[in-house]
């Protein structure tokens, strides 16, 4: 997004995003004829972030914490994302062969069932888990409900907590012990 700023601001470049700060401006033309100078304070911020120094300036500890208790929420803003497609139809045909074969929707990993605990309301409720992350793909694949793996929200979430996402056995043991 920034380099489509920098694109609207160079008179050489046809195109970008229209809405560019005053300070994209400024950093452009500081820049604009001076790539050795750039290069410079790039390494430098390279160097600064890839430090210890990064961790410490995002770690907050209770003295630091500032005593603001509300914020400013619901501003909308637009972002261009690239997204890797799931096939949601694939879900409910894993629910729906669930439901046949046991009669309940329980989490694999510790037994919760939305329609045991919320009635009517968890009727027919549970998330379903791809066992391979869409990142691990190559490229596009093919998922079986083999793949798939029914969990509630919190083991959902458990699951993907890190980068390297536990598997379902993984889980189920941490929880056991």
């Amino acid at each position: 997004m920034k380099l489509n700023n920098f694109k609207a601001i160079d008179p050489t470049i046809k195109g970008g995003l229209t809405s560019f700060s005053k300070l994209d401006k400024a950093v452009f033309l500081e820049f604009q004829n001076d790539i050795q100078l750039l290069n410079t304070f790039a390494i430098k911020i390279k160097t600064v972030s890839s430090s210890s120094i990064t961790s410490k300036l995002n770690r907050i500890t209770d003295e630091e914490e500032d005593e603001v208790h509300s914020v400013k929420e619901g501003r909308v803003i637009y972002k261009l994302h690239k997204y890797r497609e799931r096939d949601s139809s694939i879900n409910k045909k894993k629910k729906a062969q669930t439901l046949k074969e046991k009669g309940n929707l329980e989490c694999e990993v510790c037994n919760f069932d939305f329609y045991r605990k919320y009635g009517e309301l968890g009727t027919g409720y549970i998330e379903c888990h791809h066992k391979v992350p869409l990142s691990q793909l190559d490229s596009e694949g093919t998922t079986r409900l083999e793949d798939l793996a029914l969990v509630c929200s919190n083991c959902h979430r458990m699951l993907h907590k890190k980068i390297d996402v536990l598997s379902i056995l993984d889980l189920k043991k941490q929880l056991s012990s």
